[in-house]
């Protein structure tokens, strides 16, 4: 069972189902050795040819990714709940296998559809005309894996509908988990039109229903401060919450025959059925993803063995559940959720194994205790994971728990009916009072607990402390399961001496009169990020778009994943929204120390807002030297700039051994400036992040002759429509014979200038899974 789970784990993080018949081949050696299935490397093996049929059966529903965009017609249900913004909506379509096309291997399809003209609700059968590309993820030092995500809960493409069909709606399907949808669907409405607030709606659309959307940023921010995002968002707790009702609904009911001492069957099984059965109709009403799925899977495996006779141990029990998860779910490891649940659930039962429940106040004690356990326990996965924690969580969780568990889940479970039947205003008003307390006491603990700068220092000081040093992370862990042992003092000792290092570990070093630059994988824009010893700039911040930015996504968790807190310099090259759309939101999470842009026109508009940002104009010339790494602004003053692109900072990075150029959008006619300026010498440069994305525009040949660059790299979105990097800007590079890299397809570059050369590295090529091998250029 060891062996098995440890297989589908090490999976998610390689290419081995590439090599699925090697294991088919194992699991009969090992099978015949007694040695190997003693120390489970029969089971080990087992396990891997089960994920590599798990994962080549996926893949070959998936739309192949270097075969374009397929043009088609094609007919299905919508399932789940529609996501509707003001310009657009979108929606997963189950697809119907009769229908004979060239994917006839799809399964089901992630669609967008602009400009829409009927309303698209689940159960609905449509016939569309639609545009499919194989889902695809950036590929960052940190940000969602969209990628893996599709593959996760089966959607083998992704598109938009067309215009050039009339969407036909056929009818409606009630089948299967279709029904439940359609019914998660009318409880989101009716919530939507009932009496409560705005805040109120989107609290009881997570609480009820898994829908996060409409929670506001500020309460977005709140719940990360605090450390509470598990409780309003539909997690395991829920579903031990349900789990516990119905278990205290059934025990009630059988009150009167215990009382009467009535001799029925073991009513120990009918609590556990009870309280399954409520788990399960959470966990459907939550849309059955994956988190509910987890948390459901762990309450049958703990809760059924010892009803049907099976002497498994708690512990027996835990590995029971982590490895049906697993089986149903291979990919779960790669998402955060998966290990902080389960090693909560570990904490838990280790902690409860020292625990006495002998008074008032030593139950009090536990609860406290377990609350300390946990936040301990699961620190060195949260910085892993996430970067972040909230240093104020176990003492907010030891009344936010209770609250949420104890009376607002129950009290919506009572009232929410009473509401549906229009008795009266009442609980209408009792849900208000309720979700208000929740939320004021959220803010007034946030508030007065964060304010200190103790609380702050050590946030900080932690955080920076995981820029990949992933080692001290696990001497972490293990020092932390050392103290949870049973009262061995050496052990306990041992323990905190390998907590250490974690407190002290700074981010990823840097030499002196060395740096390091990233440029990220933002789609089609640009962000570069370059790190000396002791400072960091970022050049351009990516796009924006409705709902969110690339910043958001990608930008600032990259950088707080390499151990960036805040900024030297921001550079905003110039206006254009692929450039400069994520400068709110990296402001608002990196506070630069200085702001310099190219255009004067988008400065103005920045300065006008209400916010207080001291801009500065990139003054041509202008150099400044930092831990022996020389930055200067090397664009033309002469040229007049009339288009925005040609007003870009144009930036030259340089040590001693290697030279970096960031143009911008700069055109052909700025390039051609500078390479005339007898103030810049002609050199051999190591890197030349090419202009425009690789348009025809820029990356001139002259430009070429005087840079005479090493390696070029393209920031462009994969297959995007513009058609960069160009046809001809690669045939200008190729006749030079210089290599180069396209951050669509190759992922976020590593630039590395120190005294052991220039180095290059593609993340897309470090980072083997075996759902992006496809989509590597070769």
């Amino acid at each position: 069972m060891i062996g098995f789970s440890i297989a589908i784990v090490l999976s998610c993080y390689s290419s081995l189902p590439a090599a699925g018949w090697l294991w088919c081949c194992a699991v009969f050696i090992s099978y015949f050795l007694p040695l190997c299935r003693r120390y489970g490397v029969f089971s080990f093996c087992l396990g891997m040819v089960y994920v590599c049929l798990w994962g080549q059966w996926q893949m070959s529903h998936r739309l192949p990714a270097q075969e374009g965009a397929y043009d088609l017609v094609m007919t299905g249900v919508v399932t789940g709940l529609p996501d509707e913004l003001s310009d657009r909506i979108r929606f997963e379509l189950q697809v119907d296998q009769e229908d004979v096309t060239p994917l006839d291997k799809l399964r089901r399809v992630r669609l967008t559809w602009y400009r829409h003209t009927q309303s698209v609700q689940p159960g609905q059968r449509w016939r569309l005309s639609v545009r499919l590309k194989s889902p695809r993820s950036l590929v960052n030092p940190a940000g969602f894996d969209f990628s893996a995500w599709h593959l996760s809960r089966g959607i083998d493409a992704r598109g938009y509908v067309r215009s050039d069909f009339v969407p036909e709606l056929l009818g409606e399907s009630n089948f299967g988990l279709v029904w439940f949808d359609r019914q998660r669907y009318e409880l989101s409405r009716w919530l939507s039109s009932s009496d409560f607030v705005p805040r109120d709606i989107a609290t009881l659309q997570a609480l009820l229903l898994g829908d996060k959307r409409l929670l506001s940023e500020s309460q977005w921010q709140l719940l990360k401060a605090t450390g509470t995002v598990h409780l309003v968002v539909i997690s395991g707790l829920h579903i031990g919450v349900a789990c516990l009702l119905g278990y205290w609904i059934a025990a009630l009911i059988q009150l009167p025959l215990v009382i009467g001492r009535i001799q029925v069957a073991d009513l120990r099984l009918w609590r556990v059925f009870a309280g399954l059965l409520c788990a399960i109709i959470y966990a459907v009403l939550a849309g059955f993803t994956i988190p509910t799925q987890r948390a459901l899977i762990m309450a049958v495996a703990i809760l059924l063995p010892p009803v049907f006779g099976m002497s498994l141990t708690v512990w027996q029990r835990w590995w029971l559940a982590l490895l049906l998860v697993l089986l149903v779910q291979p990919l779960s490891p790669l998402e955060a959720g998966f290990w902080l649940s389960f090693a909560a659930v570990a904490i838990l039962l280790m902690a409860a194994s020292r625990s006495s429940h002998a008074g008032f106040w030593s139950r009090i004690k536990n609860v406290i205790g377990a609350q300390a356990a946990i936040f301990i326990g699961l620190l060195p996965l949260l910085l892993l994971f996430t970067g972040t924690f909230s240093l104020i969580s176990p003492v907010v969780n030891v009344f936010a728990i209770p609250y949420i568990s104890l009376l607002l889940l129950p009290a919506l479970v009572l009232l929410i009916p009473l509401m549906a039947v229009d008795l009266d205003d009442v609980p209408v008003v009792i849900i208000h009072e309720m979700l208000s307390i929740f939320w004021e006491v959220l803010g007034w603990l946030s508030e007065n607990l964060t304010e200190s700068w103790l609380v702050t220092l050590l946030e900080q000081r932690l955080s920076e402390s995981v820029s990949f040093q992933t080692d001290y992370v696990l001497l972490a862990s293990v020092g932390i399961c050392l103290l949870f042992l049973p009262k061995i003092v050496s052990a306990r000792i041992f323990g905190v001496f390998l907590c250490l290092p974690i407190l002290f570990a700074g981010g990823e070093s840097i030499p002196g009169k060395s740096f390091k630059a990233w440029v990220l994988d933002v789609g089609q824009g640009l962000s570069v990020l370059v790190k000396t010893t002791d400072h960091t700039l970022l050049f351009d911040t990516g796009a924006s778009y409705q709902g969110g930015s690339v910043a958001d996504g990608f930008v600032v968790p990259s950088l707080k994943r390499l151990g960036v807190h805040s900024l030297d310099w921001l550079i905003i090259s110039h206006g254009d929204n692929d450039h400069a759309g994520g400068f709110v939101p990296v402001y608002r999470a990196l506070r630069p120390g200085e702001i310099l842009t190219g255009s004067a026109e988008w400065r103005v508009k920045q300065l006008d807002g209400s916010a207080n940002y001291n801009i500065s104009k990139c003054d041509p010339g202008r150099r400044w030297q930092i831990d022996g790494v020389a930055f200067r602004f090397i664009q033309s003053e002469s040229v007049i700039a009339k288009k925005e692109n040609n007003k870009s900072c144009v930036l030259l990075v340089e040590n001693q051994q290697c030279r970096l150029i960031l143009p911008g959008d700069a055109e052909a006619v700025v390039e051609r400036q500078v390479a005339l300026n007898e103030n810049y010498l002609a050199a051999k440069y190591t890197w030349l992040v090419a202009g425009h994305h690789g348009s025809n525009t820029s990356t001139s040949r002259i430009w070429l002759d005087w840079l005479k660059p090493q390696k070029i790299i393209f920031s462009s979105g994969y297959n995007n429509r513009y058609g960069h990097p160009a046809k001809q800007v690669l045939q200008r590079v190729s006749m030079q014979s210089i290599p180069w890299l396209d951050t669509g397809q190759d992922g976020a570059v590593i630039l590395s200038a120190g005294k052991g050369g220039c180095t290059t590295e593609a993340l897309r090529h470090v980072k083997w899974r075996y759902w992006l091998v496809d989509s590597i250029r070769q």
